[in-house]
């Protein structure tokens, strides 16, 4: 094999291995809108969540109507794990979040949200809302 192969080769599986990495970077909870139902036994509610960088929203609808924020503890590969804020606006459910976790890993079409409150596991399937006009 000649010189100029070899190194044309080296430099092919350079560009590879970079490639690889750069593409598990980008592997991670994209920034976006997302919403759908969670449930924990016979009991469901929707939630509108809302990841901006390292905060996170969550937005409870009926029965609960209140709204939750969070921020980032560790995030790796396709999986994030925020740490819940005092609720601003109150409400039962809200409040019995804080102080507590909720794990976020991409599913097979959008997020998979879940996390624990009083002893019941809370989960559901959420998916990624269109962008608002004019927004990318």
């Amino acid at each position: 094999m000649s010189h100029g192969t070899l190194t044309k080769m080296r430099r092919l599986g350079l560009c590879t291995i970079l490639f690889t990495a750069c593409g598990g970077a980008d592997a991670r909870i994209p920034d976006g809108q997302w919403s759908g139902v969670l449930r924990a036994g016979d009991d469901a509610t929707r939630v509108v969540a809302t990841r901006r960088g390292e905060k996170l929203q969550l937005r409870f609808r009926e029965p609960h109507n209140c709204q939750l924020p969070a921020e980032l503890l560790d995030e790796k590969d396709s999986e994030a794990q925020f740490r819940f804020n005092p609720p601003p606006n109150g409400g039962g459910f809200c409040t019995g979040l804080y102080p507590g976790d909720v794990l976020i890993r991409e599913g097979e079409s959008g997020l998979h949200l879940s996390f624990e409150r009083s002893g019941r596991a809370w989960s559901g399937d959420l998916v990624q809302l269109p962008a608002p006009w004019g927004k990318r």
